[in-house]
């Protein structure tokens, strides 16, 4: 089975609405520019708050860790999601959290 060029391919209804396969964090980046972005979220409720974060370290294209815990755990009930520099946000909760 031979693959389909770009002019060949059958009409995929994504690409006519005007989605290009990019995620909104990428598809305005400049030619040259990578995305270096981690998510983290918290969401405050009545009780308390619920907070999430990706899992995954890059560098550039590169993921480095597939598994990196991005949420840290300063005190009792305060809670750190970090993100940039691993190992500045690591030392920097380390230094926090034995303070």
């Amino acid at each position: 089975m031979s693959a389909l060029s770009h002019h060949q391919r059958p009409h995929d209804p994504m690409m006519s609405a005007g989605y290009d396969g990019k995620s909104a964090e990428t598809r305005n980046l400049r030619p040259g520019e990578l995305s270096s972005g981690t998510t983290i979220i918290a969401i405050p409720f009545a009780t308390g708050v619920v907070l999430g974060a990706d899992s995954r370290v890059s560098t550039g294209t590169y993921v480095a860790n597939r598994a990196s815990d991005k949420i840290a755990q300063l005190h009792d009930r305060i809670w750190c999601c970090r993100s940039g520099s691993a190992a500045d946000t690591q030392a920097l909760t380390d230094y926090v959290k034995h303070y």
